[in-house]
């Protein structure tokens, strides 16, 4: 899950990568429609940004929630 905005997504991101900017406010909803019994990969510009990912999706009930080292 690539949560950064979608501009940056579109200059650079991992093949098949979903993007959803954590600051948009629909971020919650449009999570939902992720399975949160199955691992997810949190993709970020750095690594303060994936953990703030982790933290959010972890709310969210997705327990199994990782931040992709080096954002």
């Amino acid at each position: 899950l690539d949560i950064r905005t979608a501009e940056e997504f579109k200059a650079n991101h991992i093949e098949k990568s979903v993007n959803i900017d954590i600051n948009s406010p629909k971020f919650d909803s449009l999570t939902s429609v992720l399975y949160s019994s199955l691992p997810v990969y949190i993709i970020a510009n750095d690594d303060k940004a994936a953990d703030k990912g982790v933290t959010r999706m972890n709310i969210l009930g997705f327990r199994d929630a990782k931040a992709l080292t080096g954002g």
